[in-house]
């Protein structure tokens, strides 16, 4: 826009000189007749305002058209970097989706990964407290019987029940997959911390009651049996 104000300028520049210019001519003419010039010199002059105004009209038509033409690479370079920058914050927040969902998945993964140690701790807990039944017994007693640890859970439906849950000794084997074949009752030790109640033990089988807790409870269980 700076430079059609340019022109615009020069334009009315050299209207303004030749106004100027014609002024002086017949003010010198009207004091001295001599001094007009002849025909030659207006018709000259007026072939170099016709030249000047045309070049005029060319640089103003050149410059407008130019200025057209830089309006629009700079409106197209203006769309290309909005376009850019939208996809460069789309992008953004995209990637920080990505970041949110995979912090609440490291999240959701180290909770998982406390309730496994805290019940690989239980674990270990149970499995030392059978360790140190066992070390007790053996001080203890000089029958030698055979000792058998075993596994199983509790149905949280037997809960309150006063008849207990029974447990066939058949249906259940140690943790080296062993069978239990007895022909009497044994004797029964837990190592849980719960509260379990042993309401019957025959060679069969044995009852036991809980009351402590709810949901179905991996208990561990320690056998002696001392053949005859």
């Amino acid at each position: 826009m700076f430079i059609l104000y340019i022109f615009l300028f020069l334009i009315l520049s050299f209207l303004v000189f030749d106004f100027i210019t014609l002024y002086k001519i017949r003010k010198l003419g009207s004091k001295d007749k001599s001094m007009i010039p002849d025909e030659k010199y207006f018709d000259l002059k007026y072939k170099i305002q016709y030249l000047i105004s045309i070049f005029s009209v060319i640089l103003f038509i050149v410059g407008f058209l130019g200025y057209n033409s830089l309006k629009n690479i700079e409106t197209k370079i203006s769309d290309k970097m909005s376009a850019s920058i939208l996809d460069l914050e789309s992008r953004i927040a995209h990637s920080d989706t990505i970041i949110t969902r995979n912090e609440k998945s490291l999240k959701e993964f180290e909770s998982e990964q406390k309730k496994i140690q805290d019940k690989l701790d239980r674990s270990n807990t149970d499995v030392s407290k059978l360790s140190d039944i066992v070390n007790e017994l053996k001080k203890k007693t000089f029958l030698n019987p055979k000792i058998y640890i075993c596994h199983f859970t509790f149905d949280e439906k037997k809960l309150g029940d006063s008849n207990g849950e029974k447990f066939y000794f058949r249906d259940i084997s140690t943790i080296d997959k062993n069978e239990l074949p007895f022909k009497k009752e044994p004797s029964l030790f837990f190592s849980a911390t719960i509260n379990i109640e042993i309401i019957e033990i025959t060679k069969e089988y044995f009852k036991i009651g809980m009351f402590a807790y709810s949901g179905n409870y991996k208990i561990d269980m320690l056998i002696l049996y001392k053949e005859e």
